[in-house]
């Protein structure tokens, strides 16, 4: 319920919208029968940007910019939202009706690089620009005016905006007046004028007054009298004080002083406050002093002194004003750089949390590698031992069959390395309780120069080094021989043989005695005797006799 709600009010709030630029005050009017404390979400903040909006349409001067910042806040988090740019553009509307024209100025920049996004909306691009070279303008920077000011002809042209196009060139003839481009502006003006010749009376009317501007620029002030006169007829109740006044200043510098009493006097007697400061000055001033009484002069003087204060009040007021809504914008910034860091603190977690996954994954992978690896090697290795038992079975290790039959395990397929190995030992243990024949050494290995120059070596008392060459070809010898002898020592032990274990078993695969070993090595007898014990332990997991470790190993 709660959601067709919310989608109802934002259908009666589209319906609003449509209207708000043509009929602002209907809009004023709708949106006051909404209930706004009824609204929520999205639906809230746009009930407050029509209404800013509505009342900047039906010149409604803002006084506060509470609202809109509310509203720029949502929709600053909603960059995507084609409202987004308008929202800014109010931003700005809203600044520069309290005075605050930097702010309204740096608001209006940004509405032009959200709009860049909306490409489509020519009309608002347009009274962006625009907007942004009046304030511009009042602040004294024609250069940068005058180049927004042409931006906004070429937008409203493409748009077919006639009255754009008109209030352009108009006011880019104000801009070059400021910057005494006098011929220059006089061209844009009479270019506007010719736009607002079949339109309102009242642009064909501020189109002419500033055209008189621009003569009295250029020195001719007679032109410029003329161009008033003929402005004055076409002026409203709002403008008749405004081009009157400029009227009385012009003659009073020509020096027609009746005129120029009859003008000020007109400006005075008009309801509307507009211009009557300067009307009071005039009438004040020492060339048509002499035209009133001293009563009249005095009360001229204490009416200007009332428009004075009055005047002094309002720019007090809108110093609060401009103070309040600098606070309001320092606020906001401050809001929006703190929720730009929860954003920063907010991809910095996941940034991290991003690592630590990654990390967990790449250690699973590694462990499941590992594992897979281990598999691999324990798999090999149990291949390895059940070759060593074939070959024990081949050259009658076991003992006869029926032997052979108790000792073998009901599965041993199913059992561990460590388990399958332990199997073996005892299985050597029970032959080794045997009478054994030694295994001799086939004719190859006999007739080889690799064994004849051990024996020569051994036969002269040399010593061997562990350097030297010659146990390389002993290894390879072996190796010919007993393809698996190394790897299935090394399944028997469980690790690698150390340098001086590896050694000590190729000379014993190779018929050495333990007497020959010793001067061979250069080992005391005791040091081979405490190898060979430490080999046996490490091969069967016991101490066994000389004969029968060297049974075992010349038969792998």
């Amino acid at each position: 319920m709660g959601s067709c709600g919310d989608k109802d009010s934002m259908r009666r709030l589209d319906a609003i919208a449509t209207i708000v630029n043509e009929h602002p005050q209907d809009a004023q009017d709708s949106l006051k029968k909404i209930d706004r404390s009824a609204l929520k979400g999205e639906a809230l903040y746009y009930y407050d940007f029509l209404t800013v909006k509505a009342d900047d349409k039906a010149y409604v001067v803002h006084k506060s910019d509470s609202v809109i910042q509310n509203v720029l806040d949502y929709y600053s988090a909603h960059p995507k939202n084609k409202l987004y740019p308008e929202v800014l553009y109010y931003c700005g509307r809203v600044c520069s009706d309290i005075g605050d024209h930097s702010t309204a100025i740096a608001y209006y920049q940004q509405a032009i690089e959200a709009q860049k996004h909306f490409p489509e909306d020519l009309n608002l691009k347009a009274r962006i620009y625009a907007q942004k070279s009046d304030l511009l303008t009042i602040n004294g920077m024609y250069e940068e005016a005058y180049k927004d000011m042409l931006e906004t002809i070429r937008l409203d042209s493409i748009a077919g905006d006639t009255l754009g196009v008109i209030d352009g060139y108009q006011c880019c003839g104000v801009i070059l007046k400021n910057l005494k481009k006098y011929k220059e502006a006089e061209h844009c003006v009479i270019k506007s004028l010719s736009y607002t010749k079949h339109l309102n009376p009242g642009l064909k009317c501020e189109v002419l007054r500033d055209l008189a501007m621009i003569k009295a620029g250029e020195g001719d002030v007679d032109s410029c009298i003329k161009l008033l006169k003929s402005a004055l007829p076409l002026t409203d109740s709002i403008s008749y004080n405004q081009v009157a006044g400029l009227c009385a200043w012009y003659y009073l510098i020509s020096e027609h002083k009746d005129s120029a009493y009859l003008y000020a006097k007109k400006v005075i007697a008009n309801p509307r406050m507009n211009g009557k400061i300067d009307a009071y000055h005039i009438l004040l001033s020492s060339e048509l002093r002499d035209y009133s009484s001293i009563d009249t002069l005095e009360l001229y003087l204490d009416n200007l002194i009332a428009l004075l204060k009055r005047r002094y009040n309002q720019n007090q007021s809108e110093s609060v004003m401009i103070q309040n809504s600098k606070y309001n914008y320092i606020k906001h910034l401050e809001a929006r750089e703190q929720a730009e860091k929860s954003v920063v603190s907010l991809k910095i977690i996941l940034l991290l949390m991003a690592i630590i996954i990654l990390v967990i994954t790449l250690f699973f992978l590694l462990f499941r590698l590992h594992t897979k690896t281990k598999i691999i090697n324990l798999q090999s290795k149990l291949k390895s031992l059940e070759m060593i038992r074939e070959n024990l079975q081949k050259n009658n290790l076991l003992g006869n069959d029926q032997e052979t039959k108790s000792l073998e395990l009901k599965d041993d397929t199913q059992l561990t390395p460590q388990q399958l190995r332990d199997s073996l030992r005892v299985r050597v243990q029970s032959m080794c309780t045997e009478k054994e024949k030694s295994s001799c050494l086939s004719e190859t290995i006999l007739n080889s120069s690799v064994y004849r120059e051990l024996r020569n070596i051994i036969d002269a008392k040399e010593f061997l080094s562990d350097s030297n060459s010659l146990w390389k070809e002993l290894e390879s010898l072996v190796l010919s021989e007993s393809p698996d002898f190394f790897n299935n020592l090394r399944v028997l032990v469980g690790s690698e043989l150390k340098a001086y274990e590896k050694q000590t078993c190729i000379l014993i695969w190779l018929g050495v005695t333990p007497t020959e070993m010793s001067v061979l090595l250069n080992k005391a007898k005791g040091t081979i005797s405490s190898r060979r014990e430490t080999l046996s332990k490490k091969l069967f997991g016991i101490k066994l006799g000389n004969r029968e470790v060297d049974n075992v190993i010349r038969s792998l």
